[in-house]
């Protein structure tokens, strides 16, 4: 299964000025070290936004904040620390 992982921006924005330059994709591509389709995506991506940062996902939005996502860990450190010291004791 391959892993997704996002260009960092600073080379996303390299990508695109070589681009702009004239090189190839393919010439692109090796140079960066990333598959061509990566750089046509960012490409395409780049000439219909004029960015090249991702679109955010669609998906559920958070139910949660992050005051309640560090309730929650501690709560389950605390629990589990209890839990074990009451095992040790049966």
């Amino acid at each position: 299964m391959s892993q997704q992982r996002d260009l960092p921006e600073s080379m996303a924005w390299r990508v695109i000025g070589r681009l702009e330059s004239g090189q190839t994709q393919r010439s692109v591509a090796d140079a960066v070290g990333v598959a061509r389709s990566v750089v046509a995506r960012l490409w395409n991506r780049f000439q219909e936004t004029g960015n090249v940062r991702r679109r955010p996902g669609a998906g559920r939005p958070r139910s949660t904040t992050s005051t309640d996502d560090r309730y929650i860990q501690l709560t389950a450190r605390r629990n589990r620390t209890e839990n074990a010291t009451q095992l040790k004791r049966q």
